[in-house]
């Protein structure tokens, strides 16, 4: 998969693709996924349905649990997608 990616590989004199070990490769692919708002937005909300429906399944009522809006402020080069739970009474 990574010979095939369209991502920038380091070359050897020649400009072939070099052979690098496979923790360097993934971290390269990661590297060019492209990490869309959207993209969050879907994830945070996935995240929060599975949530919900894990609960659902033990027998709590779905008419008291809700899905709040995701909240995205993404921030810096390092920044990764936090899940945050809050349950409180009524």
């Amino acid at each position: 998969m990574y010979r095939r990616a369209d991502i920038p590989k380091p070359r050897n004199l020649i400009g072939i693709a070099k052979d690098i070990p496979q923790a360097e490769m993934e971290a390269l692919q990661l590297a060019s996924i492209p990490v869309t708002p959207d993209a969050l937005r879907d994830l945070a909300v996935a995240r929060g349905q599975a949530v919900k429906d894990f609960l659902a399944s033990r027998s709590l009522p779905e008419d008291r649990m809700f899905l709040g809006a995701p909240q995205l402020n993404r921030q810096g080069e390092d920044w990764r997608p936090p899940a945050e739970l809050r349950l409180a009474p009524r």
